[in-house]
């Protein structure tokens, strides 16, 4: 009976072993955590193991395949374990992203910023009381300079929302004003990397003006938004945010930032 089950499990293996050699297969990312997860379910953890490796070999790219791993040696309760595999894949997001101050390909972006975000988490739920905030600064401190200083908006937030719950208002104002910078740097040097840096520095204004509110500092909230809204007259984005905050707080200091807005609406909108 035995004997029939481990020859059933090689053939099984072999068809897989096939698969993931042909064509497009070899680049299919779900195909190598389905052959995974059979190793797993045959409790063949080390063989798993070896599947991700080699998977990782050639899709190096791919955060979804480092989550997977990760995941399976957090419910395996090593944790030192899913700690290598996050700094590995930051090292390897690294060695990927040398050299460029913004990716090409904005879908790549928003992975990346997964990766980072991901394993600040982890940090955070995983470090002791003494090393926890070292370490999740750590991981930041990092993801901002693979990106030169200027990673995805969502990453920047999630620092400053860290720093607020943690080391106070000026610690998370310093991370928006930080992440505000570096965007406007590339906004004024880098030609092809400016329209998807607009984008990212208007989220992140935002959610800075946001936190002022939070704090109750509704001019330095104002502010802001009037920092956004003299860079980008014709969004639509802004505008409806404006118009929140005006309706909200009364603040009539603000209503020539809504007048500009509607002087021009016969015009270009930007959404």
């Amino acid at each position: 009976m035995e004997e029939t089950k481990q020859r059933s499990q090689e053939e099984k293996r072999k068809e897989f072993e096939h698969r993931i050699m042909t064509g497009e297969n070899r680049w299919n990312c779900s195909l190598w955590i389905e052959f995974e997860k059979w190793e797993r379910r045959n409790n063949n953890l080390e063989r798993a193991r070896r599947v991700f490796a080699r998977g990782l070999a050639r899709l190096p790219s791919w955060f979804k395949l480092w989550y997977q791993y990760i995941r399976m040696e957090l419910m395996l309760g090593n944790v030192d374990g899913a700690r290598q595999l996050y700094q590995k894949a930051a090292s390897e997001h690294g060695l990927l992203e040398q050299g460029q101050a913004w990716p090409v390909d904005h879908y790549w972006l928003s992975l990346g910023a997964d990766l980072w975000i991901s394993y600040a988490q982890f940090e955070d739920r995983n470090g002791n009381e003494i090393d926890r905030a070292h370490r999740v600064r750590a991981v930041f401190e990092q993801c901002i300079q693979c990106y030169k200083g200027a990673p995805r908006a969502q990453a920047w937030i999630w620092y400053a929302n860290f720093e607020e719950d943690f080391g106070g208002v000026s610690g998370a104002r310093n991370v928006y004003e930080r992440g505000i910078e570096s965007y406007e740097k590339i906004i004024d040097h880098d030609h092809i990397a400016k329209s998807k840096a607009r984008e990212e520095v208007k989220a992140l204004l935002v959610a800075f003006a946001e936190f002022e509110v939070r704090c109750n500092e509704i001019d330095r909230a104002k502010c802001v938004y009037k920092r956004a809204i003299d860079c980008w007259p014709l969004s639509n984005f802004l505008y409806f945010k404006i118009v929140s905050f005006k309706n909200q707080y009364g603040n009539e200091d603000i209503d020539d930032l809504i007048e500009r807005k509607r002087c021009y609406e016969q015009g270009r909108i930007e959404d």
